[in-house]
């Protein structure tokens, strides 16, 4: 008889947690942005300007980790989250500008970038190192 009712409430329960939360930073796809007005731009200019768009989707990606972890603990006190915000849409367009600057490098016939150590989610900082106050008692010292 308790778990009738136990069950349902605790599968409500998940089920309101995991409403309305946003989209890993890995999930976002870029939205298409034509290549021609990159093509007027000088080979030094596209590489800049590459640059510049892969700078501003790691402050996106990190952006958008940040936005669900908030939310994260919005759903587990309130039961829903935030959302996406301005960062996923923004994300998107970004990403469909470094497509264009990279379509216009082919076209131009300039060396494709390497893009290896793009990195579509925010690494967890390590933890610190040093003293640490345990709840057992007592101090124990960090490596």
């Amino acid at each position: 008889m308790k778990y009738t009712i136990l069950l349902p409430a605790v599968a409500a329960l998940a089920f309101l947690a995991s409403c309305n939360m946003p989209t890993k930073a890995n999930q976002i796809t870029p939205v298409y942005t034509s290549s021609i007005a990159y093509e007027a731009l000088s080979p030094e200019r596209l590489t800049i300007e590459l640059d510049d768009l892969l700078r501003r989707e790691r402050q996106l990606v990190t952006a958008q980790g940040s936005r669900r972890e908030a939310s994260a603990v919005q759903a587990f006190l309130f039961g829903f989250g935030q959302g996406d915000g301005i960062e996923a849409s923004e994300l998107g367009v970004v990403r469909g500008n470094i497509n264009a600057v990279l379509k216009a490098m082919a076209i131009k016939g300039m060396e494709e970038p390497d893009l290896s150590d793009r990195n579509p989610e925010p690494e967890k900082p390590a933890p610190p190192k040093g003293r640490r106050i345990y709840f057992g008692g007592g101090e124990k010292r960090g490596e």
